[in-house]
């Protein structure tokens, strides 16, 4: 809190942003990109960044007044607007204002719990030249508690990205008291870029060398390291390396948890890195079987209609660690992830995390921009979301329907009848791993990863066909799956047999992303590695092998069947050890780290 709150007895929930020099101005402010108007132009809040999300912050932070503040040089017209979840829109306040400070009070109805309304914006008029010194939401209701930030990345090999990132985070932490710390756990070469050299002279900056424990490893050192600081901070940013950050999201992120009620775990959206108005996905839910659902995918938040969506609050389970902040205590009092190596271990903490009472909220207008994983075609990854995920479901069997013997035969058929038959045993892998228990995490994360890799060495690597000629080749439609089980297996019996007898058609069907078996067919399959198509993975269907894969896929699904009460038994008693510091530790000591 600055000295100017406390005199004013008025304090800043939101402050309005200016466009990011890297970003879409559209996201930020629409009529003008600053903060300077000529007479008659007009500035409109109504973006993204810049709404204020009311629902959110009256389901948790519960306020009792609400306004907007402006420091104005000139004369302009204002008019405050709130809308509901049809996008039906009402105006809440008009008023002319003059150069110098203007504070516009809300109707403290806006704030009652039966209110239909869960977003706001500005409109901003200008009667003559105008410039626009601040402008925030502000309220009257001081905060519940002092929030400061410790940060967490983890770093392989990628010092370009890298180096953008901590030239940010060190300029913003440098004028924002309430980052303690940022712990940068290095699992990749040595650093070399000058850029990232200098940044890490900060004292602001932990630099930590050790091994490649994947993405679980790097995140649950920075968070071991956060937890045993002193003096600790009160919150944990656990953030990706390779995003384009706008770091005030920091602060914003901050000032939201200064006033919830109750403790929670605050995530940032993800906005597409190569469509930048592009939203991926706003927090997700786990459906039936683990299903990942991305809330709000593919929302073009350039359009002010897209916006809707945000004016009630959207539950999810958890929030990816692109930008996830956690409060301390929690993770005192939760431990740390399992050693996943990587993927699901933040979808296995965030599920940890509701069932012991603390909510993950994704928070609107928080968000950062990474690239995508469509057109990401690595086999070995499939072992770790396939494991991880029945890992997970297994120490969360309350949470939704978990994966059962079915799915799991499912899970590989679908692999093996779109011929991409290493991505298939990758799985079998995966599952025979999971039935071994816990011994089969190895004695550290990374020699389990080497066996992986090792075992991928004996499949040839798919053959890559560029400058595709689209009149050669079928067009693939998107992933249609069937609406139900019994649909599923019908399909996957009839495409069993399709393929067994009619094998190789002459043109391949051309896909971007996931499909189906479905849309398949008996079709040679092409899988765009780019949005133009210029190189493509080519997955021909081979008799042998569908035969092969399919009998393995039987025998294990129906071990499955018969052990999994034992194998969740194993996974369920180990937990406390997997998770504990001292077993994190015992792994960062394997390695002399």
């Amino acid at each position: 809190m600055s000295e100017a709150e406390g005199m004013s007895k008025t304090y800043r929930l939101q402050v309005g942003l200016l466009p990011l020099a890297d970003a879409p101005a559209e996201l930020y402010l629409r009529g003008a990109d600053s903060f300077t108007l000529a007479p008659r132009a007009r500035l409109d809040g109504n973006t993204y960044f810049n709404a204020f999300y009311l629902d959110y912050w009256r389901r948790y932070a519960s306020l009792s007044s609400l306004g907007l503040s402006l420091d104005l040089d000139g004369d302009a017209f204002l008019r405050i607007i709130g809308e509901d979840a049809d996008g039906q829109a009402v105006t809440l306040a008009m008023q002319s204002l003059s150069a110098g400070q203007n504070t516009v009070w809300l109707d403290p109805s806006c704030l009652a719990p039966d209110c239909a309304l869960g977003r706001l914006y500005f409109d901003l008029t200008a009667k003559t030249d105008l410039s626009i010194g601040d402008i925030a939401w502000i309220s009257d209701d001081a905060p519940r508690r002092e929030v400061s930030l410790s940060v967490g990345l983890c770093t392989f090999n990628r010092e370009d990205h890298l180096a953008v990132t901590l030239d940010r985070l060190e300029q913003y932490a440098s004028r924002t008291p309430a980052i303690m710390r940022i712990f940068v756990v290095n699992q990749g070469e040595a650093f070399g870029d000058a850029k990232v050299l200098t940044a890490l002279k900060n004292p602001v900056f932990q630099l930590i060398e050790q091994e490649n424990f994947g993405g679980c490893g790097g995140f649950n050192r920075t968070m071991i390291e956060a937890v045993n600081a002193a003096p600790a901070a009160s919150h944990h940013l656990l953030m990706d390396d390779d995003i384009l950050l706008d770091p005030r999201m920091l602060s914003r992120a901050a000032r939201f948890l200064e006033y919830t009620k109750d403790p929670i775990a605050l995530g940032g959206s993800m906005l597409e890195l190569g469509r930048k108005t592009m939203l991926h996905e706003a927090g997700a839910r786990l459906e039936s079987f683990w299903h990942v659902v991305s809330v709000e995918r593919g929302a073009n938040l350039a359009d002010a209609n897209a916006l809707e969506v945000f004016a009630t609050v959207d539950p999810v389970h958890y929030n990816a660690w692109w930008f996830c902040v956690i409060p301390i205590e929690t993770i005192r009092r939760l431990s740390f992830s399992p050693p996943l190596f990587l993927h699901f271990d933040d979808i296995e903490y965030g599920c940890r995390m509701l069932e012991a009472g603390v909510e993950t909220v994704a928070l609107p207008g928080v968000a950062v921009w990474h690239e995508t994983f469509a057109y990401k075609q690595s086999d070995w990854i499939l072992y770790y979301d396939f494991r991880n995920r029945l890992i997970s479901a297994t120490l969360h069997p309350d949470l939704t329907w978990r994966p059962d013997a079915l799915f799991v035969l499912g899970f590989m058929m679908n692999f093996i009848l779109i011929h991409r038959y290493r991505a298939a045993s990758l799985a079998a892998l995966a599952l025979r791993d999971y039935l071994k228990g816990p011994a089969s995490l190895g004695p550290d994360p990374l020699s389990r990863h080497d066996a992986v890799q090792a075992f991928l060495a004996r499949f040839p690597v798919p053959e890559e066909r560029r400058n595709i000629d689209l009149d050669d080749v079928l067009p693939g439609s998107a992933d249609m799956p069937p609406g139900s089980i019994l649909a599923t297996v019908r399909v996957f019996f009839a495409h069993f047999f399709l393929n067994l007898f009619r094998v190789g058609l002459k043109k391949p069907r051309l896909f971007h992303g996931a499909t189906h078996p479905m849309v398949v067919g008996n079709a040679p399959v092409l899988m765009a590695k780019s949005v133009d198509s210029t190189v493509c993975s080519y997955y021909p269907p081979n008799r042998w092998k569908l035969v092969s894969l399919t009998l393995q896929a039987l025998i294990l699904s129906a071990k499955f069947l018969i052990v999994h009460r034992w194998v969740v038994a194993r996974w369920r008693a180990a937990t406390p050890d997997l998770t504990s510091e001292a077993g994190w530790r015992a792994i960062f000591r394997s390695r002399q780290c």
